[in-house]
């Protein structure tokens, strides 16, 4: 759930083992788990949704939600699949706990791309009740906690418990709460302390592992089918999403600044930084021509050691701290004015950057299907065009993303990679482009000559269309 996490973790587990002592030796008598359980089943469904496109036809896909407005039917939910276009998302169902034969029809009315959030609304009358989040400020090591999930639908969708000890807080720059003593449930869960209060939603499931001997040596292995769930979201990383949903028509757009990325400073860059006095730290990557870093004077190697009068988050790793940054941007709103302070040649100085609309990442570039031909394709974006590369790609076309087996683009030696620039001679810029020429082709049964680029150098495919049915 929620964002992918790759980067360095931060335990905060200074006292851990004496607190989880004291925490795991509470009676389980004295935990109002019935009623924790029960207050929170009201506010659950389970998700069911399809996605479908013309490559993969229909694929069914399920999850949980959390109802956080009774009286307009809102859910909150972290387990609609961010990169899935909108338009590829469809027949949205809420399934009550226990109850298996009631289904709510349901709409997506918005994605939230930096705590990877989805809001649904019902469509029709039910009788959830709702759930409000409040301040997981007041976390402990050693405290408690109980997250309520729905079993399977083979199950019944039926409400269980999980519990667990606050074992560890990790930085990895946002905030993930850890759990030993006990196991959480299900993903897009809500997670209560002992009085109720709901501070978090559990982040998803970790592989279980098991020691056994290989060769010899003792491994530890990942137990397919197997998983558990240690760990949480508090509510204070994703507040400000749930009191600020935009509305369908107004899509949230994450700010930048016009650079391709921050990159960690190290020991050694530190050492040679003149002025930087020990003060954490983060360069600025590469910085694109006409955008909003370039006309305000920010330059690439300039290093940043205040954002929007803030001293930078002092964090354990080089990268953590690169990570805290980007946070703290995309936290900021499109045409914000923030003040960027950089070291230059040892002199202090300050920038003023008007925040812009980051420009699309490649799961939100448009998309074409050709069924008929077995390919997926999408337009190019524009850090795609710098990543990577000394100099900008300038060539215009549309990637191929997918090729399917056995299909006619597979017998014409088409790969994924693919940058298609003409078909039968005719350039190609965009998707619509491409779906405009290829359309009435792929309907007769003349080959169709792709001319793509693959590892820099122009490449000739040509395609067989599937012979016409009898009914065209």
């Amino acid at each position: 759930m929620m964002k992918a996490r790759r980067r360095e973790v931060w335990f905060v587990a200074l006292g851990l083992c004496a607190a989880a002592g004291t925490a795991l030796a509470q009676s389980a008598q004295t935990l109002p788990m019935e009623d924790l359980a029960r207050r929170a089943a009201g506010a659950l469904a389970r998700l069911e949704f399809k996605i479908a496109n013309e490559f993969i036809g229909e694929a069914r896909s399920f999850g949980q939600c959390i109802c956080i407005d009774a009286k307009r039917g809102t859910f909150l939910t972290g387990d609609v699949p961010l990169g899935v276009p909108v338009g590829e998302l469809k027949d949205f169902v809420l399934i009550p706990a226990s109850n298996a034969g009631k289904r709510v029809k349901a709409q997506l009315i918005t994605r939230d791309p930096e705590e990877n959030l989805t809001f649904i609304r019902a469509l029709e009358p039910h009788k959830f009740q709702e759930l409000k989040f409040a301040s997981s400020k007041g976390l402990k090591l050693g405290q408690r906690v109980v997250a309520v999930g729905l079993m399977r639908p083979q199950f019944g969708n039926v409400p269980y418990a999980g519990t667990g000890v606050v074992a560890a807080k990790l930085r990895l720059p946002d905030e993930v709460i850890y759990v030993s003593g006990g196991e959480l449930t299900v993903a897009s869960s809500p997670v209560m302390t002992l009085d109720g209060k709901v501070v978090g939603i559990v982040g998803g499931q970790l592989p279980m592992l098991t020691r056994m001997t290989v060769r010899g040596r003792w491994m530890d292995t990942r137990m397919v089918g197997r998983m558990r769930t240690s760990f949480f979201v508090p509510t204070d990383e994703f507040a400000h999403v749930i009191a600020n949903i935009p509305a369908p028509s107004q899509p949230r757009k994450l700010p930048w600044m016009g650079n391709l990325n921050f990159e960690p400073v190290t020991e050694e860059t530190a050492a040679v930084t003149a002025g930087l006095k020990g003060r954490p730290a983060v360069m600025v990557g590469r910085v694109l021509s006409d955008s909003p870093a370039s006309r305000a004077g920010l330059k690439q190697g300039d290093v940043i050691v205040a954002f929007a009068g803030r001293p930078l988050e002092k964090l354990p790793t080089p990268r953590l701290v690169a990570a805290g940054l980007q946070r703290q941007l995309i936290r900021h709103k499109v045409g914000e004015k923030v003040k960027v302070t950089v070291l230059r040649q040892g002199k202090e100085t300050d920038i003023t950057v008007t925040l812009a609309p980051r420009p699309p990442l490649p799961g939100e570039a448009p998309r074409y299907y050709n069924g008929a031909l077995g390919i997926a394709t999408r337009d190019l974006v524009l850090l795609e065009r710098y990543a990577g590369r000394a100099e900008p790609l300038t060539d215009q076309g549309v990637l191929i993303t997918a090729v399917r087996s056995k299909s006619p683009a597979a017998d014409g030696k088409l790969q994924p990679g693919d940058l298609i620039t003409s078909v039968n001679n005719k350039p190609i810029k965009s998707v619509a482009e491409l779906k405009a020429v290829l359309s009435p082709l792929v309907k007769g049964d003349a080959p169709v000559t792709f001319t793509v680029k693959r590892n820099g150098m122009p490449v000739a495919c040509v395609v067989k269309p599937p012979r016409p049915s009898p009914s065209r």
